[in-house]
């Protein structure tokens, strides 16, 4: 995560329109804009059968399937996270060999920005605006993908298999994290 604040140059006495008065020098001096670009790699996770397989009398933990390629295949679509087909059912009695966070969730990626002005109408009378942009370039950030957590609901999604059938919603990406472009004005004056 890092932020940003920076007063832009333009208006009397900056680089840009310092031979502007009046009101067009009034409007174009004084801005200010700040911002932070968050940047967050994706979060591993492990995937997870929807039943004991292992038949080790676990009640609220479901237990991990096999690996058959040795890694977790990202493909990085919302259609289809992960090969799902490189994961397949732990024998009946047996633990699975897929280790723990097995694959790696989607990242974040977040831009917001601000930008304000103060003005001065009177001795006694002052203007803040402000106005503020989240998620500036409108990118979306998916959530986790719904084959991990277990089948009593404490931990995230569904899981991968229920038994030896792999459920069709394993690897897929139904939701977002953050919402989409949002814009806010602010107006505040004092006197």
């Amino acid at each position: 995560m890092s932020g940003i604040s920076y007063e832009l140059p333009f208006g009397r006495s900056k680089k840009y329109g310092k031979d502007l008065s009046g009101v067009a020098g009034q409007l174009a001096s004084g801005w200010h804009v700040s911002g932070i670009l968050s940047l967050h790699s994706g979060t591993p996770f492990d995937v997870r059968q929807a039943d004991n397989r292992s038949r080790n009398g676990a009640v609220f933990f479901s237990d991990r399937p096999n690996l058959s390629t040795g890694s977790c295949r990202v493909f990085g679509s919302p259609a289809g996270w992960f090969d799902v087909t490189a994961f397949v059912p732990a024998g009946p009695g047996f633990y699975g060999t897929s280790p723990r966070n097995a694959c790696r969730g989607p990242g974040f990626k977040n831009l917001d920005l601000s930008a304000q002005k103060d003005f001065t109408v009177s001795e006694r009378i002052k203007l803040h605006f402000q106005c503020d942009f989240f998620n500036m370039a409108n990118h979306p950030n998916f959530a986790s993908p719904e084959n991990i957590g277990n089948p009593n609901g404490l931990g995230g999604g569904d899981a991968a298999f229920a038994g030896t059938q792999r459920l069709a919603s394993a690897g897929r990406i139904f939701n977002t994290v953050n919402s989409a472009r949002e814009i806010q004005f602010a107006l505040k004056m004092s006197f």
